[in-house]
């Protein structure tokens, strides 16, 4: 068992999902996109899968740690992740086919950024700045690109540089985001909102119920004064 997780173990486990889906998963893809397994399937078929494996590795990993680290349920949250990397391999094939889309930066936006959008909807429920989780996604999906473009590097080692840029963007912003969740749900403990579980638009309603309870029995001491 983990137990609870500090931000160092937290960052190291997250930073190795990463690094170990995008280092691993590639060299299983790129024989199957060449028929070097005895069998030929269609084009779309490991596009697809470069734009679900290492999303969907990653999803189970992310909810994992931060429901570890901060006793956050995202449910939804692996649902949402295969949905945005369906699109994202969509995207993918149908950039690199029908539109000649073949940049290192713009295929590997489209695979990083549909998942990312997806797990928005689930993270705005529970945290009131989960639009940047978007911007950091688009941002570590531009950084990612960036070792590839340089000649100078070989693959395992842009694999590696762009995975710790990657991942060091998200998980730093994960831990902003469940840390300000945190902070919302110790201001709304008096209204009776006491688990990290709970959905943000219900840790607002504790925020109205705690001022119209106040502001109701304050206003009773002030009648109770003029009497």
């Amino acid at each position: 068992m983990l137990g609870r997780l500090n931000n160092s173990r937290y960052m190291i486990l997250w930073l190795l999902s990463y690094i170990g889906s995008w280092l691993t998963l590639p060299y299983f893809l790129a024989p199957l996109a060449q028929g070097n397994y005895g069998f030929d399937v269609p084009y779309v078929v490991p596009v697809m899968l470069l734009g679900i494996l290492p999303a969907l590795m990653i999803g189970i990993a992310q909810r994992f740690l931060i429901n570890r680290a901060f006793n956050v349920k995202l449910r939804g949250w692996l649902g949402a992740t295969l949905i945005g990397g369906i699109i994202g391999g969509l995207m993918m094939f149908i950039g690199e086919t029908q539109y000649d889309i073949t940049g290192t930066t713009a295929q590997t936006m489209m695979i990083m950024a549909a998942p990312t959008l997806a797990q928005f909807w689930v993270l705005r429920r529970h945290v009131s700045q989960a639009w940047l989780w978007i911007l950091a996604g688009i941002m570590s999906g531009i950084a990612f690109a960036l070792p590839f473009n340089d000649s100078n590097i070989n693959y395992n080692s842009s694999v590696l540089f762009a995975s710790l840029i990657y991942g060091a963007a998200m998980g730093g912003t994960s831990l902003a985001l469940m840390k300000s969740y945190r902070r919302d749900k110790g201001k709304v403990k008096s209204a009776g909102v006491a688990s990290l579980d709970m959905p943000y638009e219900h840790l607002q309603d504790g925020y109205q119920q705690t001022y119209q309870s106040t502001y109701a029995e304050h206003e009773e001491a002030h009648q109770r004064q003029l009497r």
